[in-house]
């Protein structure tokens, strides 16, 4: 419901950070691959990679892990090339800073990736990854890793994290804690239990819908825009709603009390099936 704004938002910050660090040469993948080149490049061969070998051992990594030759797109990978000209990579100040693969047929467990010590964008949404998701560079801002088959828990979050997208996958366990900088928090249908972690002052968008969520609803942060909880197993009151606040999915809980007072901005709001008692107050 309403994932048009949402994805305006994450795509705008997309756009921002690697306009930062360079933008990726990446769009929709072809119909096609290129294949690498027969010889591999010498990860050791710092001044043809333009990159730490730990960095470039990872990229190989990363490509043999989640069948490389099966990609849509492969171009260069793995050739004796700057690793700036592999399809998807962003270098910046001699490290790897983005990974653009997505609709990219990555099809495998992800490996470790904590030799990219300055990554700040992650994005493989729409493949075939399944197993846990690794340990995650602290660096990162973005990661984008939804609809995919991507099972276990959520692995503790950098700090400097704006944006989480991981939707449409088979995670599991509780929700970790969330830091500071988040913008931007989409779980929706997964499989997460326990309560919802406290969230950040700074968060504007939240979609935790489709789990199996309990527990209260936490304090809302005045920047929320939208807010979908819907069809989770959360009881107890509806807190103070933000000023800021335009979408909101509270239907199929077990929420009790009255409604609180709705904020002249909000656009859409659902309630049903839930146990909620008193008079419904002033429609925006």
């Amino acid at each position: 419901m309403h994932r048009f704004t949402h994805l305006s938002l994450r795509r705008l910050l997309y756009l921002n950070l690697f306009a930062a660090i360079a933008m990726i040469g990446v769009g929709i993948p072809l119909c096609y691959r290129q294949p690498a080149e027969a010889a591999p490049v010498d990860c050791a061969d710092e001044a043809t990679t333009g990159v730490p070998e730990a960095e470039c051992l990872t990229l190989f990594a990363l490509y043999d892990s989640t069948t490389g030759p099966g990609w849509y797109d492969d171009t260069n990978w793995k050739s004796a090339t700057a690793v700036d000209t592999w399809y998807g990579v962003t270098v910046s100040g001699g490290h790897i800073q983005g990974i653009g693969l997505w609709y990219n047929n990555l099809s495998g467990p992800l490996p470790d990736l904590s030799a990219l010590t300055e990554l700040q964008v992650l994005d493989l949404y729409h493949n075939q990854l399944t197993g846990p998701i690794p340990a995650l560079p602290a660096s990162l801002q973005t990661i984008w890793m939804y609809q995919n088959q991507l099972t276990g828990s959520i692995p503790t979050l950098p700090s400097s994290l704006l944006d989480l997208d991981l939707h449409d996958n088979q995670l599991t366990g509780p929700i970790p804690a969330l830091p500071a900088s988040l913008q931007a928090l989409d779980l929706y249908d997964n499989g997460l239990t326990g309560s919802i972690p406290a969230l950040p002052a700074s968060l504007e968008v939240l979609y935790l819908s489709h789990n199996q969520l309990t527990g209260s609803i936490p304090s809302l942060p005045p920047s929320l825009r939208e807010l979908f909880l819907n069809n989770n197993q959360l009881a107890g009151s509806i807190p103070p709603l933000p000023s800021s606040l335009e979408y909101l999915a509270l239907n199929y809980n077990q929420l009790t009390g009255s409604i609180p007072s709705l904020p002249s901005s909000l656009r859409t709001i659902h309630l049903s099936h839930n146990q909620l008692t008193g008079s419904i107050p002033p429609l925006p």
